[in-house]
């Protein structure tokens, strides 16, 4: 998982940049949220404890009970170390609990982790955690920008000191020195690279995004409650343009490219978030939720992997039962994603029509297309044909 993380492939080579235990660590302590396997793996194991204790009617219960005398007790307390079902630590800690005392006005076992009382595996994971690592609350306001996650792992990377700049590769001894590589006035820090760089600070002036507060953590904090898909789009293709001029020397990016770029970025973030404000939010599920009864429910999607001419769709349809009724998929001659889903719609739409069903619901994952073909945006110019042919189709009776 770590080599996958860094690395990108299970035998590549890569550069570990955070410590494993900051990984696991919730984001709002400052981490990933990578479920530990260690922890993880005990935190099931001890949901067969809680079995064990309150199920005695499951099968497995009966057989380890019947192997290991009439009672649970007398298995927690045998001598030999070879009939042991469980840790020392924990027979004593097991040995030890009165339900009556530590359960309060509850009779028998309970589990204090969850408000329920009754013990599950992520409560289990997450007591765990906390007693094995100490976590401070750093708050978790990076997470909820409306930015894409490759800029928030940026942002995370320079909060933590971990962004793989000179000063960092020379601390790990990968090189000789801590220069920065492009105005090699200085210690190459975090703060230095994507900001007081000469070069960074061309493109922040341009910007119009200044470099006050001093402390990084404030900085970020002022600038992506001011200008957040600017301050964003600005990090991202200063240290793109940084990258780009130690791996690829011979193509120099000017800083108007870089101004360039970042204020098309903006752009593009500004147009997404609004296209995503426009949407339903209580429509936007992350499972299937079957239609009411007597719909039919059509579910497309698309896909275009950035080469050759060709977008792939599918789309099925089913019942208020989630029983399957049509489907298709292909692909089509198109570099546009957008015209993929259109298609996919489009044909979902001509078979649940074709095989007689008339109360037809369309569940896209593309807001874009949703937009278009509910005409929420201005389409004064050009239209897609298929924007046409769906909008006919959805007003057949």
């Amino acid at each position: 998982m770590r080599n996958f993380l860094w690395k990108g492939q299970a035998d590549g080579r890569g550069l570990n940049l955070v410590n494993w235990k900051v990984l696991i660590t919730p984001k709002k302590f400052g981490g990933l949220r990578i479920r530990d396997p260690f922890c993880a793996n005990i935190a099931l194991l001890e949901k067969l404890v809680w079995q064990l204790f309150h199920h005695p009617d499951k099968f497995w219960v009966q057989l380890l009970t019947e192997k290991y005398h009439s009672s649970k007790d007398d298995c927690l307390s045998r001598s030999r170390e070879r009939d042991l079902m469980f840790g020392r630590s924990l027979q004593s800690n097991i040995n030890s609990y009165n339900p009556d005392i530590q359960a309060g006005s509850d009779v028998g076992w309970c589990w204090t982790g969850a408000a329920s009382k009754v013990y599950d595996a992520h409560s289990g994971y997450l007591w765990l955690n906390k007693k094995m690592f100490s976590w401070e609350d750093r708050g978790n306001w990076l997470w909820r920008q409306h930015v894409p996650e490759k800029h928030k792992f940026l942002v995370w990377l320079c909060l933590r000191e971990a962004l793989p700049t000179a000063a960092f590769r020379f601390r790990r001894g990968i090189l000789h020195t801590d220069s920065c590589p492009q105005c090699f006035s200085g210690q190459e820090s975090v703060l230095h690279c994507i900001r007081d760089c000469p070069k960074a600070q061309l493109v922040w002036q341009a910007l119009g995004i200044s470099d006050q507060p001093v402390d990084l953590m404030s900085w970020f904090l002022h600038n992506s409650k001011q200008r957040p898909f600017r301050f964003f789009s600005g990090l991202w293709w200063i240290w793109c343009s940084r990258n780009n001029e130690i791996f690829h020397p011979h193509e120099h990016w000017t800083t108007d490219k870089v101004i360039g770029m970042t204020l098309s970025l903006e752009k593009e973030l500004r147009n997404i978030f609004e296209l995503q404000r426009l949407s339903i939010p209580s429509t936007i599920s992350g499972s299937w939720i079957p239609p009411s009864v007597g719909t039919f429910k059509i579910n497309c999607d698309a896909s275009y992997l950035g080469n050759g001419a060709r977008v792939g769709f599918a789309c099925v349809s089913r019942d208020w039962k989630g029983r399957w009724q049509r489907g298709c998929l292909g692909a089509i001659e198109s570099r546009s994603i957008l015209q993929g889903e259109l298609f996919a719609i489009w044909r979902g739409f001509l078979l649940t029509w074709d095989s007689g069903k008339r109360d037809i619901i369309c569940e896209t994952d593309c807001v874009e297309a949703f937009t278009i073909v509910n005409n929420l945006q201005d389409c004064s110019g050009f239209i897609d044909p298929l924007v046409l042919k769906i909008r006919d189709i959805m007003s057949w009776k």
